[in-house]
Order: C-alpha cells, then sequence, then structure tokens
C-alpha cells in the first residue's frame, strides 16, 4: 500500500520585514508523490509541497514522527533535480554551504553576501550575516561618490517608514534592501524583479495579468504546438492518465481503514486530506473526527489536536529572547466590555483599508497579536480551510468541524500593564505581564495564537501554574467518557453569590479517572460536559453585538463577587467563559461573533469585579448549542455561559 508523506502543520514565516522566503521556480507536477515504501527526490506530498532535497526529506520524516528515518534515507532515489550538493539557502536559519534559488551554490559568507548583494538584497545579507565590515564599506562609499548622496537619502528615509511585512501590508514601506514602494504596482514591480512574485500576489492578490501570464507560459513551453491550440489538449491528456492510475494501484476510498490517495465508488481520485473531509461530509453516518483521525494514523501523520512544537515552551529564564517588542496598555489602547470590536464580524480583514493616523491596521488597533502567515499557512499545509478571517479571529474548518482560531492573551490587555512579548521564529511567542501590584503573568503562545502553558508569578515570589497544554496527554476517546446530561447547575438570573459560589465549586459530574489539556476541554463537548455549568441567563446580546450595556454588567455582580471569592482562596482555579448565538448568519460568520461574546463577558468580569484575566479562558460555540431548539432570531439563544473546569485540567 502506497503511504504518501504530508507536510506536517509547521510552516516557515513569510514576512518580507524578516526576511523573504525564496521560492524555487520548479514545476512540482512533474515530480512523483512522496512515499515511505519507494522513496525518491524530487517527490510531492498530496498538499502539493515539493521535498527535493535530503535534508528537506529529514525534516518532513522528523516532523511527522516517522521511525527508521536513516533506512528510509539510505534507500532515497534522487532524481535529475536531486542533484543539489547543499541544502537551500534559509533566511529563517542561515547555513552554509547553501543553494541559491538559481542552483548557485555557496559556500562562504563573503560569496554568499556579493550574491545576494548582486541581486539587491544587501539588507538580507546583513540580517543573515550582520552588518559588513565599516572598511569595506567605507571603500566603496569613496569608490562610487555619485551614489552616496542617494544612498544616504534612503537610509534616512527608511526608518520614517515601516519595513514591508506580508502580515500587515501597508503603503509606503521599505523592502529589505532599503528602497522605498508607495504604490502596490510599485511594491509589485519590485517583488517580481526580486523573483519574489508570490510574495506580492500574498500581500495584495494575484496581479491582473496573472492569467494572461500563465495562458503566455503555456503557449511558449508548447514549442512546435498549433497557435490555435487550447489547455484542452492537456487537460484531456492529465485526465487520461488520472483515468489509467485509477485502473492500476489506488485503493478504493475506504472509511474504516482510509489511505491517500484513493479512488471512490465514482471513480474520483482524492490526493488531499481537504478532499477526503469533503467526500467523508457526503457520506450518511460517518463521523468526520474518527475517520480523519485514522486518516492521519494511516499516512504517519500527528493528530490534528496534539500540541504544536513551539520554540518559546522552551525558553527558559525572564530574560529577553526571540524578537521583543514592549508596551504600555493605557485605557486608549485597550477595549472595554460595553464597545463593540473594531471589524465587523462579518468583514474580511484584508479588504479594510481604513487606517489610523499611525498607520495601524484594524488588527493591530483591536491591539491583538496577528495570526499571520505562520498560521495560515500552517493551517492550509494541514489541509484545514479558512472560512473566514476578521482580524482578530480567524475561523477554520478543521477535522473536527469548524474552529475559531485568537489571540488567548487579548484579556491580558489591562490598563497599567506592560506587556513584554517575544517572538520566535516558528510563530509561538511567550508573554510577560507585568502589573502594578508586582505580580507577572507568564504566558506560552503557539503560532495560531493559542495558549499553551500559563502561569502567575505573585509579588512575595510564590507561582502558581494554571495550566500547560505542553504536557503529553492522552487522546480522548468520546466512547469511553461517561455518557452526562448537558444541563445547568445553576441559572444566574434565581441565585443569589452564595448558590453561584457552591455550583462554581461543585465536584465533576462524573469521576473518568484522568485529567485533559485546555484544548480537549474546548474541542469535546463530552469533555465540557463533567464540569457543572452556570447560565448566564440573564445577559444577553442584541442580534450581531458582542458588547453589554450597563444593565448587563449589573446583573453580573452576584458572579463576579462568586469568582472573586473564589479566587481569594484558590488562585490555581481556571474558569471556562463561553458564549454562544442563535442561528441568523452563517455558521462561521457566528462561531466568531459568539467567541467575541465570551470574551465581552470574560472582559467585564475583569475590569467591573477585578476578576484576575488570566484564570478565565473563553471559547465560543456558535450556534452548536441552541437553548431554544428554534432557527432564526431568538435572544434566549444569544448568550453565555461559565463553567470551572480546574478538576478537569489536574
Amino acid at each position: 500500500m502506497l503511504r504518501s508523506l504530508m507536510k506536517s502543520t509547521s510552516a516557515a514565516a513569510i514576512v518580507i520585514a524578516s526576511a523573504p522566503v525564496w521560492v524555487a521556480a520548479q514545476d512540482a507536477e512533474t515530480a512523483s508523490a512522496c512515499s515511505i515504501d519507494t522513496p525518491e527526490l524530487p517527490c510531492v506530498g498530496p498538499d502539493g509541497t515539493l521535498v527535493e532535497t535530503p535534508d528537506e526529506a529529514r525534516a518532513l520524516l522528523e516532523s511527522l514522527g516517522v521511525e527508521d528515518i536513516e533506512g528510509i534515507l539510505s534507500r532515497l532515489d534522487v532524481g535529475a533535480e536531486g542533484s543539489l550538493e547543499a541544502p537551500r539557502c534559509d533566511p529563517n536559519a542561515p547555513a552554509l554551504p547553501c543553494t541559491l534559488p538559481d542552483g548557485q551554490v555557496v559556500t562562504t559568507e563573503v560569496e554568499a553576501r556579493t550574491e545576494l548583494e548582486a541581486r539587491g538584497l544587501g539588507q538580507l545579507a546583513d540580517d543573515l550575516f550582520g552588518p559588513a565590515d565599516a572598511d569595506p564599506a567605507a571603500d566603496a562609499s569613496e569608490a562610487a561618490p555619485e551614489t552616496a548622496p542617494e544612498a544616504e537619502a534612503t537610509a534616512e528615509a527608511t526608518p520614517e517608514v515601516p519595513r514591508c511585512d506580508i502580515n500587515a501590508p501597508q503603503l509606503p514601506c521599505a523592502l529589505p534592501d532599503g528602497q522605498l514602494v508607495t504604490t502596490q504596482e510599485e511594491a509589485r514591480a519590485a517583488l517580481e524583479a526580486r523573483g519574489m512574485a508570490d510574495v506580492a500576489d500574498q500581500m495584495f492578490g494575484p496581479s491582473d495579468e496573472a492569467d494572461d501570464a500563465e495562458v503566455v507560459a503555456t503557449d511558449e513551453a508548447m514549442d512546435g504546438a498549433d497557435e490555435n491550440m487550447t489547455t484542452e489538449a492537456p487537460v484531456a491528456t492529465a485526465e487520461a492518465e488520472m483515468q489509467e492510475e485509477v485502473e492500476g494501484d489506488l485503493p478504493a476510498c475506504d472509511f474504516d481503514n482510509p489511505t491517500l490517495p484513493c479512488v471512490t465508488d465514482e471513480g474520483q481520485i482524492l490526493r488531499e486530506l481537504r478532499q477526503f473531509r469533503d467526500y467523508v461530509d457526503a457520506t450518511p453516518g460517518q463521523n468526520r473526527r474518527e475517520v480523519m483521525q485514522r486518516l492521519r494514523a494511516n499516512l504517519g501523520m500527528p493528530a490534528e489536536q496534539e500540541t504544536p512544537p513551539a520554540a518559546a515552551a522552551a525558553a527558559e529564564g525572564d530574560e529577553p529572547q526571540g524578537e521583543v517588542v514592549t508596551e504600555q496598555v493605557t485605557e486608549e489602547n485597550s477595549r472595554q466590555a460595553d464597545e463593540e470590536f473594531d471589524t465587523a464580524v462579518n468583514e474580511n480583514v484584508e479588504a479594510t483599508e481604513d487606517e489610523d493616523d499611525d498607520g495601524l491596521d484594524n488588527f493591530q488597533r483591536a491591539l491583538l497579536v496577528g495570526l499571520g502567515a505562520v498560521a495560515v499557512g500552517s493551517i492550509l499545509n494541514n489541509g484545514d480551510e479558512v472560512v473566514a478571517n476578521t482580524g482578530d479571529r480567524v475561523v477554520v474548518d478543521t477535522d473536527a468541524g469548524l474552529q475559531v482560531l485568537k489571540n488567548d492573551d487579548a484579556l491580558l490587555r489591562q490598563p497599567g500593564s506592560e506587556i513584554r512579548t517575544e517572538n520566535f521564529a516558528d510563530g509561538s511567542s511567550r508573554t510577560f505581564v507585568d502589573r502594578a501590584d508586582g505580580s507577572q503573568v507568564v504566558t506560552i503562545r503557539a503560532a495560531d495564537g493559542r495558549v499553551l502553558r500559563r502561569s502567575v508569578i505573585f509579588p512575595d515570589g510564590s507561582e502558581v501554574q494554571l495550566f500547560d497544554d505542553t504536557a503529553e496527554v492522552a487522546p480522548v476517546e468520546v466512547s469511553s467518557l461517561p455518557q452526562v446530561e448537558e444541563q445547568a447547575q445553576a441559572r444566574m438570573s434565581d441565585t443569589d453569590e452564595q448558590a453561584l459560589r457552591a455550583a462554581l465549586m461543585a465536584s465533576l459530574r462524573s469521576d473518568v479517572g484522568r485529567t485533559f489539556s485546555l484544548q480537549q476541554v474546548r474541542q469535546y463537548e463530552e469533555v465540557r460536559a463533567l464540569a457543572p455549568q452556570v447560565a448566564l441567563d440573564s445577559v444577553t446580546f442584541a442580534t450581531g453585538s458582542a458588547a453589554i450595556d450597563q444593565a448587563a454588567s449589573d446583573d453580573l455582580v452576584d458572579l463576579g463577587v462568586a469568582i472573586s471569592s473564589i479566587l481569594d482562596e484558590d488562585p490555581s482555579q481556571v474558569f471556562l467563559i463561553e458564549g454562544h448565538t442563535d442561528t441568523v448568519g452563517d455558521a462561521g460568520y457566528n462561531l466568531a461573533l459568539s467567541d467575541r461574546r465570551a470574551e465581552t463577558v470574560a472582559l467585564a468580569l475583569t475590569q467591573f469585579f477585578d476578576v484576575p484575566p488570566e484564570n478565565l479562558i473563553t471559547q465560543g460555540y456558535g450556534e452548536s448549542d441552541l437553548l431554544i431548539e428554534q432557527e432564526g432570531d431568538i435572544r434566549e439563544n444569544r448568550r453565555a455561559a461559565v463553567r470551572n473546569i480546574t478538576g478537569l485540567l489536574r
């Protein structure tokens, strides 16, 4: 059985501000699919990623947790394209010797710097190897006095504008070599001249000439072909080849023992996770999550819900590491519970052109760390489809259904706090929140913004760890969990502070003999049902709104007092704030909206009742758990709830 390799969910950041990504101009379609049984290079994974060198193959095998890597590599059949004597030059992990995109091998720093400068990427050379020696620079300046004023002008102009950043494209901006670009056309031309047309497309979308260029390239490649020949011929040829493959060794698509590629009963070839996921959805009686878990296991891929590796988790001590950003939180740059978010929940952040006077885009104005190229790229490489991006939240369609990703540290942004964020090369981050009372909150987040670990250091030096998703935890087997009927332990509208406290401190509804990760608690309804729930039935939201008014805030008094008193006695307790919607709007819209509502309730508890935000986790569930089983505009369904999940975490 063919076992195709898939690229892991890790992806390199494509950030011009740090270094451009070099993309080889090679056609992945000429290579065969990567296989453990018959390894050869170059090869292509089902997601279309081209693997060209033994080092790339090793990295792929390691990321997938494949055993006997050396044995597999020893059997590599390196084709014509695999004759590279050195790995591809990588600005994120500079190593010599390495191979430039045009195939040239550079073995020394001097040689690499010379070639980069010849390509107009002198600043990138400085980023990789540090600034060039002063004397050679001075000699070069004397040798070309006519260009000195221009260079000086560029140096003076660059600090006035930000470096071009694919995560937050804004103009004007400065390219890595110092060139200032002020329009999309100018930026695209400059990037294309540097062999980075793909980066331009990601920043500004495909150019209007892209389709024409593709047709021209196809025509030029067909040397001697008839001028009137259309692209239907190669398409027909490809379909014929695919049909031959169907009649060959491809197995039938199977839900009990799934694999890729496979052929359906209708003769369609499925090669990608996304295709197989849609096939499962179209087949009645199949559980998407369970089938996709089996598929990933058969392909040697990590389960989708496994904790991603995070360089930030390995950082030790409080000495600054990685790229460090420090800021002071004030009333002006923090959100209040009675305020709406900067962007509408159904607004695509990429289409937003509004900017403050200081040039910050909507995502930055919301003061949330962007999910950027690392997170979105890894999601797509993992087979997930991006459904929505509101700027502060990204909704993706995963094996388990829709999932919302956001910056879990947003709630910690309270006026008077100083925040130091260390950003690491893999997209993960470590955040220190220093407060006026001398306490400090330390959080590790994955590249997708999800919180992995959090601890609190109090003024007396004592430390409490709230949760740690970097620790290994057993997978969830839903069938082995006790079947608990979901019902509220208490309702805020008819319960006083003492009763709310008792409900929140009630024991788990069943002893399962194990603990769960925070991610598992968030993702599995069957796990959450084990923890008592308090329904915040007196706090509801207007249609399409994530803000609450003063009356709703007043209704939270008893809950705020109850949670505060619990944390005064035991600061290690962790509470999950859930947000819900009615069925007005599509599912992706409602998921993002419900998540914002959960954040608003947590924000109100923090701002009005001094509940420590680090002890609150927010999660939206959209329209998946209707209080009133009825379609349409139902205010009772636009609600929130809270659980004490401490007993599930430890």
